[in-house]
């Protein structure tokens, strides 16, 4: 299981972070977690005959930081969306009316949702975000990217508009800096109002970052939008903040018994990826970052760091 932290870059925010575990099927009965009954029923369907072969077991289980708690957010699945099917609507509603995370679900039309799938096939993840109304989350990579412009332009109409630049330079692959793996997208869909949210995000995850020397996203984030001097100057005070240097991870018993004393222990944040979500000519980044262990003392650290 790990731990991932989700942090706003172009604001001030340094007394509110969410945070995400991650892990196999196991994560989904843990206690004191508060997980609700169709998130156990998720990890029975890694069983089912029908539905196995298109799901990967790994969850995410996010949390959102409100007045001083942690509240359940939703919980991610995560598909297998190499596979070619041309039947990505029934695949998904049979796994959210199994595990009963929508009920009713079968009675409805969904014709937006089935529209986007029709078009883009099976998405990497969903997100039932059970904590935030009746919203599932839809990601996928960007390797689609015309179709998505299209399918935006039909649903969205004027509500995102700021975002066709944007739009027009993701479906020019050959455009991306070498720098950036393939991107992801991000949708929220309204399952009561049966609708997408006027609200476009776009996932970067960088193939390296920088080592020994505080991460810079700031040429990344120039590629995407163009930043004010205050945002500049914000995420660029965040990213010096982070702690840097050699990073391992090592076994609680280790601890335990004595071999690595606990005051050796610190702990690093280590950039995995940043989101640009894009509603009502508003642009928010957010970073995410693995919180893992680390060494104190030099004699105990490697070279590896970001």
């Amino acid at each position: 299981m790990g731990l991932i932290l989700e942090c706003q870059l172009n604001e001030l925010c340094s007394d509110k972070v969410d945070l995400s575990f991650y892990g196999n099927r196991t994560i989904l009965e843990i206690k004191d977690f508060g997980i609700p009954n169709f998130a156990k029923s998720l990890r029975a369907l890694l069983d089912n005959e029908s539905l196995r072969n298109f799901l990967v077991d790994q969850y995410f289980i996010e949390f959102d930081h409100d007045s001083n708690e942690l509240q359940m957010a939703g919980v991610f699945q995560a598909l297998d969306n190499t596979l070619t099917t041309s039947n990505a609507y029934e695949i998904i509603t049979r796994l959210l009316i199994e595990s009963g995370a929508y009920p009713g679900l079968e009675r409805q039309m969904h014709k937006p949702l089935r529209d986007f799938l029709s078009l883009t096939g099976l998405p990497s993840q969903i997100g039932i975000m059970c904590g935030r109304g009746q919203i599932l989350k839809v990601i996928g990579q960007t390797n689609k990217t015309k179709v998505l412009a299209e399918f935006l332009e039909k649903y969205f109409s004027m509500a995102i508009q700021h975002s066709s630049e944007l739009s027009k330079r993701l479906a020019n692959q050959s455009a991306h800096p070498p720098e950036i793996q393939p991107l992801s997208y991000s949708l929220d869909y309204d399952m009561e109002q049966q609708v997408f949210l006027p609200r476009l995000s776009i996932e970067i995850f960088p193939s390296s970052w920088p080592r020994a020397v505080p991460c810079n996203v700031l040429p990344v984030l120039d590629w995407m939008c163009e930043l004010n001097p205050e945002q500049r100057i914000l995420v660029k005070q965040f990213c010096d903040s982070l702690p840097k240097g050699a990073c391992e991870s090592h076994p609680s018993w280790m601890v335990e018994i004595g071999i690595i004393p606990q005051e050796k222990i610190t702990y690093l944040a280590l950039p995995s990826h940043l989101k640009l979500s894009f509603q009502d000519s508003y642009t928010s980044i957010k970073g995410y970052f693995y919180i893992v262990s680390d060494l104190k003392d030099s004699h105990y650290k490697k070279t590896s760091s970001f």
